[in-house]
């Protein structure tokens, strides 16, 4: 909660979570002007640095592959939840309110609490050196709740691809990657074949990080292998029952962490 003094100098006031729908607007159009092969996490890094990098004080749990990031990242979250740990969690895209992107220990912040929130970073990125996409937003807005909240963990859902991705500015040694089953998807963006879309979501990993994913065919875990050697990281792989349902790979993926 913002203190009284703080909160009579905010000139951007957002007192509902559709009042902040309706400033993100613009937002969601600016998007249109920063997409396509050649985005890269430069602007997104700006962004973060003008409010003091706050990814840079997080452990991160980052979650990248083509299905089951959603439910991987929520069952991360529980497990750690359940151990006394406090959470954050951002995904994407959100499913019933945009508070849905900072949330901690796996629930939405009370509606007060995240306008409150969001009404100061607003007034903090006024003066930001350029106009951020939604999703850049977004992202940076989590990982500064996350640290405002001190949270032991931050769960992080990438939103496309991975390398790329504005999630990916999250770049501490001891960041734990995770990928999920990697397949065809937004192909106009990411590449044509399986193994341009394996690289771009093992980009999320950074010098000296641990990854953490089922096996899977042998052009993905060949990419993933040569990136993960690059970034002298460490790669912990499982083979899991292939008769197992969706929902109980991403749960064993999950506990595996």
């Amino acid at each position: 909660m913002l203190h009284s003094g703080m909160a009579s100098k905010l000139v951007n006031r957002y007192s509902s979570v559709t009042e902040v729908e309706k400033a993100l607007e613009p937002y969601v159009a600016a998007a249109g002007n920063a997409t396509g092969r050649d985005l890269t996490t430069d602007r997104t890094l700006r962004l973060a640095e003008h409010v003091g990098n706050p990814q840079d004080s997080l452990k991160v749990i980052h979650v990248a592959g083509t299905s089951g990031k959603t439910s991987t990242c929520y069952y991360i979250t529980d497990l750690l939840v359940r151990s006394g740990m406090k959470v954050g969690l951002t995904v994407s895209p959100h499913m019933d309110s945009i508070a849905e992107r900072a949330q901690v220990n796996g629930k939405s912040l009370p509606d007060d609490v995240f306008c409150d929130y969001f009404s100061e970073f607003m007034n903090l990125i006024e003066s930001a050196p350029e106009m951020p996409t939604y999703f850049e937003l977004m992202m940076v807005f989590a990982y500064w709740v996350f640290q405002k909240e001190k949270v032991d963990y931050a769960v992080v859902e990438t939103g496309l691809g991975g390398l790329h991705d504005s999630s990916n500015i999250a770049s501490r040694p001891d960041k734990l990657c995770v990928l999920t089953d990697i397949g065809l998807d937004h192909m106009h963006v990411l590449g044509r074949t399986i193994k341009e879309i394996a690289m771009q979501k093992v980009g999320i990993v950074k010098p000296s990080n641990t990854v953490v994913m089922h096996t899977q065919s042998n052009e993905v875990m060949n990419v993933v292998q040569d990136y993960v050697a690059s970034r002298r990281g460490d790669l912990d792989f499982s083979v899991v029952d292939e008769n197992l349902l969706f929902q109980q790979r991403n749960w064993r993926l999950a506990f595996s962490v």
